[in-house]
């Protein structure tokens, strides 16, 4: 998940593309977190980030650096992340506000 949100990171912060392109990115980045989301085992998340980093790849292959991504993108890009990443942390099992075990009770 590191490696998406590296490069999700980078096109966010420094790709230049028509609106075209940035509507296209969003597009697939939302068809990844639906898959993701979808997720119920460690290998259904690799593969969705194994995705991910083609995808990102792919996509800064076509822009450039010079410019930033209109903000509504950006900030709907990061709502994207936020999502995908709860759904990666429920398919591994992992909440954030799930409680410590408890220990066992002990009889004197």
């Amino acid at each position: 998940m590191r490696k998406f949100l590296i490069a999700a990171g980078i096109v966010l912060s420094f790709t230049a593309c028509s609106k075209n392109k940035w509507d296209q990115a969003i597009s697939d980045m939302e068809g990844l977190k639906d898959r993701m989301c979808k997720c119920t085992d460690k290998a259904c998340v690799d593969k969705v980030e194994a995705d991910s980093d083609k995808m990102m790849e792919d996509f800064m292959k076509k822009v450039g650096k010079d410019e930033k991504p209109p903000k509504e993108l950006d900030e709907k890009a990061d709502k994207i992340q936020d999502d995908m990443r709860a759904c990666r942390k429920k398919a591994l099992g992992k909440t954030d506000d799930a409680a410590p075990p408890a220990a066992p009770a002990t009889t004197p």
